[in-house]
């Protein structure tokens, strides 16, 4: 598969911060920000699962799925290409990006 662009990337990005940010439900206690930084790219499905556990929800489209793990307000999402890690986001992640453009 070609590279992504990256208004491509910055799209998938922001569309992932909001479905995060909509996202709450109850799902297992591994859902943590420290599981959350072990994931990285490349990663295998499996790897991740051993990680988190098996997803709370998973959606396909062609060789792309996106898995996302949900506990109480935290969520995390990934997005799976060929099997492989090939972009993560959580509410770890959007409530970073809130701290730097929310007013104080």
């Amino acid at each position: 598969m070609a590279a992504w662009s990256r208004c491509q990337q910055l799209g998938s990005f922001v569309l992932m911060a909001a479905v995060c940010l909509l996202l709450v439900g109850c799902g297992g206690s591994k859902v943590t920000a420290d599981n959350y930084k072990k994931i990285s790219n490349d990663m295998t499905e499996a790897q991740v699962k051993d990680i988190l556990g098996a997803p709370s929800e998973t959606k396909e489209a062609g060789p792309s799925k996106v898995s996302v793990w949900k506990s109480g307000n935290d969520t995390v999402s990934v997005t799976f290409i060929d099997g492989k890690v090939k972009m993560k986001i959580s509410s770890y992640d959007a409530a970073d990006l809130l701290k730097g453009v929310m007013p104080k």
